[in-house]
């Protein structure tokens, strides 16, 4: 189904609803389905603190896959640390 057959059938049982407002909805819903499924995928990059374990990352971002760092990736604390730190 494209994008404006969704607006039509919108706006038969909704007439006052806008194009423009269908299409912001329809567009958060897709958002919304790809990263809950996984089908989207997106890359960061984050200028980060050093000697600061926890990094401020975007909002949107829902999983981790991997770190790169200088072209090499990084290893990844897996499961629970030993310690905890806040820092």
């Amino acid at each position: 189904m494209k994008l404006q057959e969704i607006i039509d059938v919108i706006q038969k049982r909704h007439t006052n609803t806008s194009g423009n407002q269908i299409t912001r909805l329809a567009n958060r819903a897709m958002q919304d389905f790809c990263q809950k499924t996984e089908i989207y995928e997106e890359s960061f990059s984050l200028t980060t603190t050093a000697d600061l374990r926890w990094q401020d990352i975007p909002d949107r971002a829902i999983k981790i896959k991997y770190i790169d760092v200088d072209g090499e990736e990084a290893p990844m604390v897996v499961g629970e640390p030993n310690k905890r730190d806040n820092t």
